[in-house]
């Protein structure tokens, strides 16, 4: 009786385990991709500021 449960907390373990960890991958990527996205679109601004300022 004892080692059915044990093998069940465990599973749960690995399972809240493989939750969080795919959680904090998904974070990860998603900061990435945002913080490529601001860096882009301030370049695209300043080479635009940089053409007006030529006219």
């Amino acid at each position: 009786m004892l080692l059915p449960a044990i093998s069940d907390r465990l599973k749960l373990s690995n399972l809240l385990l493989f939750s969080q960890l795919s959680v904090a991958i998904f974070i990860a990527i998603y900061i990435v991709v945002w913080v490529c996205y601001y860096l882009y679109f301030k370049k695209l601004a300043n080479q635009m500021n940089e053409e007006l300022k030529k006219i």
